[in-house]
């Protein structure tokens, strides 16, 4: 599996059906190390996170790569080619894998049910010492010490599905197919927040307004003014809540906004949306590019001159700061794993298993989902910009570049890839 070093951060079964749930797999055959006859073979199926390139050759330009157990139709299989141990394969025009990622299969090509590369919504992370996740469920139920990966505690990844195995107790399937007892995770709590169209977030009262969020825990907010002197606030305000704010004023040394018709709370517990123009590298009328705020910590995304979405965002903190500049998307993955664990001077070894909806834009740095936090509204990233889920989605669809179906990434062209402005 590729990974990023976080420059930024049997018997009867009852199964329980979650997120994209379990598919049984058909049976397959190991790709024979030579002689292939193609003849005999009908499809694919993705053993790896391959790497996909228009012709057989890994010298050639990175296409993406494919999500682990999806099938392909068999098209072609390669006499010659540069940089595999089996032979290379054909799954469509000019998309060619090498035969040491896939596994060859006798029946036919069975296209992908709609929405099978959605990434699920419920993540988990490893809890106590030194859990193990094993590459079968029959080694997970066994728990045999010698077969399963030894993984620490507080690692995340995400869940594709849960089978209870009376009566051992029940098993949390990862995305790559591999399994671990659910007495060895605990559940991410389920972020709520995200951001919206500028036409929901703006419009009041047949009016669009000035709008922002409330990132202070805390906050309190007075019917007036002269009420702040001596009363502890009218009522409290939910982190993270979207305000309009219809005046600003400065009072008793510090500056207040009037939000939602009546209310003040202090301007400096809210991040307020400013609109700003396209940089020179966006020349297109209705070109589509992102804008990141590091004051503000907020991310719009625009068409043109004209905003249509904002998030709050959380950039990078002090001594990892996201880097200024104007880039472009260079890479999109629907999930993606980020760790240390090949640094050898980390004091201390993470990992954060199915990222969703990364987006590279410079060098290791990108936008991304973050289901370990939803401090969104203040800088704390290791230098990505990270998002709530969905708002990560809505970009990933949003941005230049589609992902294939059964793919997991797809490697746009650098002078195609959507502009990102850091600023």
């Amino acid at each position: 599996m590729h990974r990023l070093s976080y420059v930024c951060a049997l018997g009867a079964l009852a199964v329980v059906a979650l997120a994209s749930g379990l598919e049984a797999v058909p049976r397959v055959r190991q790709v024979p190390a030579r002689g292939l006859i193609p003849n005999a073979y009908h499809s694919v199926l993705s053993d790896a996170e391959g790497a996909v390139y228009p012709r057989p050759d890994r010298r050639g330009t990175l296409l993406g790569r494919l999500s682990v157990g999806a099938p392909f139709g068999l098209y072609a299989v390669a006499s010659a080619g540069r940089g595999c141990t089996r032979q290379w394969v054909s799954i469509g025009d000019d998309r060619w894998v090498c035969g040491d990622d896939v596994l060859l299969r006798t029946d036919r090509f069975r296209a992908l049910p709609s929405n099978s590369s959605r990434v699920p919504s419920r993540w988990a992370f490893t809890a106590g010492n030194r859990p193990r996740v094993y590459r079968s469920l029959a080694d997970a139920t066994a728990g045999d010490p010698h077969r399963g990966e030894l993984w620490e505690a507080h690692w995340g990844f995400a869940v594709r599905g849960e089978v209870r195995v009376p009566p051992t107790g029940s098993y949390l399937q990862l995305l790559d197919g591999r399994w671990i007892s659910r007495h060895d995770v605990y559940g991410s709590d389920p972020l709520t927040f995200s951001g919206d169209t500028l036409e929901r977030l703006s419009y009041s009262h047949g009016h669009h307004r000035t709008f922002g969020w409330v990132v202070a825990p805390g906050t309190a907010s007075w019917r007036h003014l002269e009420a702040t002197r001596t009363s502890p606030g009218h009522r409290q305000l939910r982190r993270l809540q979207r305000v309009h704010v219809h005046a600003t004023q400065r009072y008793n040394g510090a500056e207040w906004s009037r939000i939602d018709g009546s209310q003040w709370v202090r301007s400096d517990r809210l991040q307020v949306f400013v609109p700003s123009a396209p940089p020179p590298e966006v020349r297109g009328a209705r070109e589509r590019w992102i804008d990141v705020d590091r004051v503000t910590q907020i991310l719009t995304a625009y068409e043109g001159r004209e905003p249509v979405y904002a998030t709050l965002v959380s950039t990078g903190r002090t001594g990892s700061e996201t880097p200024p500049g104007v880039f472009r998307v260079w890479g999109k993955y629907l999930t993606h794993t980020m760790d240390n664990l090949e640094d050898s001077t980390a004091q201390g070894r993470f990992r954060l298993g199915d990222v969703p909806y990364v987006q590279f834009y410079d060098g290791d740095r990108g936008l991304h989902g973050a289901y370990w936090h939803d401090g969104f509204g203040r800088a704390r990233s290791h230098g990505c910009v990270n998002l709530a889920p969905r708002d990560a989605q809505w970009l990933f669809r949003f941005t230049a570049g589609e992902v294939p179906e059964g793919w997991v990434s797809v490697a746009v062209p650098r002078a195609e890839g959507t502009v990102v402005r850091v600023r």
